[in-house]
């Protein structure tokens, strides 16, 4: 049998087929042979970098993830409506809506009137103290309702003026005048509106006592249980 040769790349040199290198100059046909073509190398590359961005990808999505389980169990675990031990004995009513997303909504009413004021205060978690606060840095919703018979026509007038600073609404509803509107924390602060949810928006601190209670500003809050 005729035995087969090829020549070598780089000297023409004429060798036996099955030669790993080239006797005059050298040559190394087994890297030669080994190295994948043009094609390959691309296809290799591209497989790589796909690869890569998987990855990348499956990375960002269990931060998402991660990211959205500390968000609905660390920072708003105390999401629910809570009632306040405190105001019973003084013939009002205080309780407080903390939605998921952070809205704390606090609400107060009197036995006594139709009186009503109601604040929406977004929070922000304090890793360091582990409490709730303000994020000042959002703006505050503001609702107040009164009865129209207990106010007078300066009484009105003072009203429109003190809605005109705020950028307030003034609606009537019923029998009763509705404020409301969103404003920034440090106008809620300045106005000194609504009695006590000034002074507890004024130093607002949440604290988990655990068992369905929460602290506001050394006020005690008790979860409702539907």
């Amino acid at each position: 049998m005729d035995k087969e040769y090829k020549f070598c790349p780089e000297c023409g040199n004429k060798v036996e087929k099955e030669a790993k290198f080239c006797d005059a100059c050298g040559y190394n046909f087994v890297m030669k042979e080994s190295r994948p073509s043009g094609t390959k190398q691309q296809v290799s590359q591209l497989m790589n970098k796909l690869n890569k961005k998987m990855i990348m990808a499956a990375f960002g999505v269990v931060i998402v993830l991660a990211a959205g389980f500390y968000f609905l169990r660390g920072n708003f675990a105390i999401a629910g409506e809570y009632k306040s031990l405190d105001s019973v004995a003084y013939g009002s009513s205080t309780s407080i809506e903390i939605s998921k997303k952070g809205m704390a909504t606090i609400v107060e009413s009197s036995e006594y009137d139709d009186a009503r004021y109601e604040v929406g205060l977004p929070l922000v978690y304090v890793d360091q103290t582990e409490t709730y606060t303000i994020d000042t840095d959002k703006k505050v919703a503001l609702s107040i309702t009164g009865p129209l018979a207990d106010l007078g026509a300066d009484d009105i007038e003072e009203i429109d003026q003190f809605v005109a600073m705020l950028g307030l609404t003034r609606e009537t509803e019923g029998e009763n005048m509705v404020l409301s509107g969103e404003i920034d924390f440090a106008l809620l602060k300045m106005a000194d509106i609504g009695g006590s949810l000034a002074s507890i928006a004024d130093e607002f601190v949440i604290v988990d006592k655990g068992n369905d209670q929460l602290d506001i500003s050394g006020e005690t809050f008790i979860k409702v249980v539907e």
